[in-house]
């Protein structure tokens, strides 16, 4: 089986993925939204579970941008749930061969780092506790039978979210009276001291140049393929369109079939790119956001989705919005052969069955 629930996240992103056999798949979670996800994400723990003790064999935190982060804080504190392992590139990881006095680090980031220590938590150990990266390309990893293929990041990435960690911890004074950071040990606790619509024309919106994503975080996120029984998904967390196509064009085009792609950072238009949706053969795009903040779906990515006129493709949202309802226009939909499926009621997850 290969299951993919989009859970209502807010603005972020948080998915479950259920793969492999049926009677006992692998549970894996990607991201757990904002600091609101958290409730409903237990709620569909205790469902799914049914108070047996929960458990996901993999946990990915793509990045540390607060809508994919922030619920990870309360899923950590909860003593109930466990993990196989944790990808997740903290602040030891991204200033790996780098200079000792770049070390820097960023507030939700600097809080599941102390969680993974407090708990002891297995951290990053299909990577022997070193950066989840990659060094000359894209790297095969096995999980009892789920294949994996990481896409991004290259260390490249990694470096460059340097210094916005540092220039974050210092905006929120994790200093001490000689304004030097402090020490790894105190700044979790220090954080957590300071914590308390239009007409549509898709021609039109094709002639939206693409400009590439300047965010360092974005850029850092953990990517890749994950394939059962020849079933492929690619999760992109909010990775650069440059970045996934340096590896995706080392792959086999066999391999570039896949059954379904999670639209990098919620149908930004500076993060799908035609050339790069040149490069997959793909029917199913699930795009995760509320629409908060940033008005994402950006309409000019979602063109050049339908644009590329896959029979029978199919777009899935997890929130039904006045940013992505115009996609549900009959004429359009015929026009370039695609489906807009959204939650059948609000609050609803989006339950994508491969």
């Amino acid at each position: 089986m290969f299951r993919i629930t989009m859970i209502p996240a807010d603005h972020g992103d948080c998915l479950w993925i259920e793969v492999g056999k049926a009677a006992a798949p692998k549970q894996i979670l990607i991201d757990a939204g904002t600091p609101g996800t958290y409730k409903r994400l237990k709620k569909l723990i205790q469902e799914r579970f049914g108070g047996k003790p929960a458990h996901f064999d993999l946990f990915v935190i793509t990045h540390i941008d607060a809508d994919h982060i922030g619920g990870a804080i309360p899923l950590l504190e909860d003593r109930d749930v466990t993990f196989g392992d944790i990808w997740f590139n903290g602040w030891k990881h991204i200033i790996e061969k780098l200079p000792k006095d770049d070390r820097l680090g960023a507030k939700q980031a600097e809080l599941v780092i102390g969680l993974l220590a407090e708990r002891k938590l297995a951290w990053n150990k299909k990577f022997k506790g070193k950066a989840v990266v990659l060094e000359n390309g894209p790297i095969a990893i096995d999980l009892d039978g789920v294949k994996i293929t990481l896409l991004s990041p290259y260390r490249e990435q990694l470096h460059t979210l340097v210094k916005k960690w540092k220039d974050e911890l210092i905006a929120a004074r994790i200093v001490d009276e000689q304004g030097n950071l402090l020490p790894p040990s105190q700044r979790a606790q220090k954080i957590r001291d300071l914590l308390g619509g239009g007409l549509l024309n898709v021609d039109a919106l094709l002639q939206s140049p693409f400009e590439g994503d300047p965010g360092a975080a974005n850029g850092s996120s953990i990517a890749f393929l994950m394939d059962y029984a020849g079933t492929r998904v690619l999760f992109t967390g909010d990775a650069h369109a440059p970045v996934l196509m340096k590896s995706l064009a080392t792959l086999p085009k066999a391999q570039r079939k896949i059954a379904a792609l999670k639209v990098s950072h919620h149908g930004s238009k500076n993060n799908t790119s035609e050339e790069l949706l040149a490069l997959l053969d793909c029917p199913r795009y699930l795009i995760s956001t509320s629409g908060a903040q940033f008005e994402h779906p950006d309409r000019a990515a979602i063109a050049r989705i339908v644009n590329r006129r896959s029979p029978g493709a199919q777009l899935y949202f997890n929130y039904d919005t006045k940013y992505n309802d115009i996609w549900t226009n009959a004429g359009v939909q015929k026009k370039y052969g695609f489906k807009a499926l959204y939650p059948k009621a609000k609050g609803d997850c989006t339950v994508v069955e491969l």
